[in-house]
C-alpha cells in the first residue's frame, strides 16, 4: 500500500474497506492487493469528503469509510447504517 499522503490541516483523507470483509478498497472499489493501486483519496475539506460518500451512498450500501486527519488520526468512521 502506499503511504499516508501529506496533507494540510484543513484537508482529509479517506479510505474505503468492503463492508463484508474488512479488505481496504482502492478508488475504483476494487480490493487493493498491489502497490498501483491508490486507497487513499485526499479532499480539501472535510464537507466535500462527506459529500463525496453521500454521493457514494446513493448506490451501493457495501461500503465504509474512514476519514483522517493530517496527523493521520481517525474523525470519522462512516457505515451505511449511519449515513
Amino acid at each position: 500500500m502506499n503511504p499516508f499522503p501529506s496533507i494540510n490541516e484543513s484537508e482529509v483523507v479517506l479510505i474505503r474497506a468492503s463492508v463484508g470483509t474488512g479488505h481496504i478498497l482502492d478508488e475504483n472499489f476494487i480490493p487493493a492487493r498491489s502497490e498501483t493501486q491508490i486507497v487513499f483519496s485526499v479532499f480539501k475539506s472535510l464537507k466535500d469528503c462527506i459529500a463525496y460518500i453521500d454521493s457514494i451512498y446513493q448506490s451501493r450500501n457495501d461500503v465504509e469509510f474512514v476519514i483522517k486527519n493530517n496527523l493521520e488520526k481517525t474523525i470519522k468512521y462512516i457505515r451505511p447504517e449511519n449515513v
